[in-house]
């Protein structure tokens, strides 16, 4: 079988999908492809399932995969946390000599103290991605630089090099795993539902009566996030993360049923939580 992931090699998407896959009791080939629109779109489509970055500890929840979600029949049958570090690497022999830096946009955001120790006229260069950052400073251009992942400080010896720039060190990224057949991928015992709200009732006190539904059943809400629908402005669809199976846990089955004599709820699918990885896998 084959599972789509954002490329190019050597991305945090694609070692998220070699540790799936190393603790899948499934075989496939994985087909990397530029953004993560187009590897949404190949589920079903080109490959039988897809993973894709959803929430990271630093940035927080990723907008696009969430409004891909919104607008989908595709099942969550799974989800993958990776540590996420970035090095610095450059092609010059000190900090003060750097004059570029590439950056890819989200890694940017998750090492803002390392770049307030930048010269003020250094200059920032933002990518489409971290393999992409990697690119450019493996050109040799002199006085330039780039944030890589971590693993690919291996890959070449750089002029300078600092194996960790990244805020926190426990950061973390979270990959969900996509399939139009959730029944045929689902490998683990069913841990954490995702729900999506995409039309709550319009009047005072409504996300109160749907947070009540879950808070009277006493089951714990992990995360909610709300996005706008698009369609009309001050609208807004609200995804939620359930630490309970569905159906097979009755208080979450009535819960969900209680919701929807009022708004409209699609569940996105009942998966394994989040496993910490023990063996670690990335692609030299």
């Amino acid at each position: 079988m084959k599972i789509s992931c954002l490329g190019p090699s050597g991305s945090f998407t694609e070692m998220a999908a070699l540790n799936y896959i190393s603790q899948s009791s499934l075989k496939y080939d994985i087909i990397l492809y530029p953004n993560i629109m187009k590897a949404f779109e190949a589920i079903g489509v080109e490959a039988e399932a897809g993973i894709i970055p959803i929430e990271n500890m630093i940035e927080g929840f990723i907008p696009l995969s969430l409004d891909l979600l919104a607008d989908t029949k595709l099942k969550i049958v799974d989800e993958i946390m990776i540590p996420v570090k970035f090095s610095f690497a450059a092609n010059c022999k000190s900090l003060s000599d750097v004059k570029k830096v590439y950056v890819q946009f989200a890694a940017h955001g998750q090492c803002r103290k390392f770049f307030s120790t930048l010269k003020d006229d250094v200059q920032i260069i933002t990518t489409d991605s971290n393999s992409s950052s990697y690119d450019e400073v493996c050109s040799g251009k002199e006085g330039e630089a780039a944030v890589i992942p971590y693993h690919m400080l291996s890959f070449k010896s750089f002029d300078l090099s600092i194996e960790d720039i990244t805020d926190n060190e426990k950061n973390r990224t979270r990959f969900i795993v996509l399939s139009e057949k959730p029944e045929e991928l689902l490998t683990g015992r069913r841990e954490k539902t995702t729900i999506i709200i995409t039309e709550a009732e319009d009047k005072p006190g409504s996300l109160y009566n749907i947070l009540g539904s879950f808070h009277r059943r006493n089951l714990n809400l992990s995360s909610i996030i709300s996005r706008p629908n698009k369609i009309d402005f001050g609208k807004y669809f609200f995804f939620m993360d359930i630490d309970a199976p569905y159906p097979d846990n009755i208080d979450l089955a009535n819960a969900v049923e209680e919701i929807a004599d009022r708004n409209k709820v699609k569940v996105l699918g009942s998966y394994p939580a989040s496993r910490i990885l023990t063996n670690f896998h990335s692609r030299s």
